[in-house]
């Protein structure tokens, strides 16, 4: 079913229509999420850190982490 009112604007997180999160939106979303599956409440600004960290640590090669 096609929805004409949906937005293709190439962002990753979205809203039903389309539209990118607003970050206070994508924080509380993350937030309920991380509560709803038990693991401890940390800010996205952090975890991106952690993942790129790990990412550096484990092989990725630079450019791809320092594409992220």
């Amino acid at each position: 079913m096609s929805n004409a009112v949906y937005e293709d604007s190439g962002y990753v997180v979205l809203d039903e229509l389309g539209h990118p999160f607003k970050t206070d939106k994508l924080r509380r979303e993350a937030q309920k999420l991380m509560e709803a599956a038990g693991v401890c409440r940390v800010r996205l600004h952090d975890a991106r850190h952690a993942c790129l960290s790990w990412m550096a640590n484990n092989g990725v090669p630079d450019t791809v982490v320092s594409s992220v």
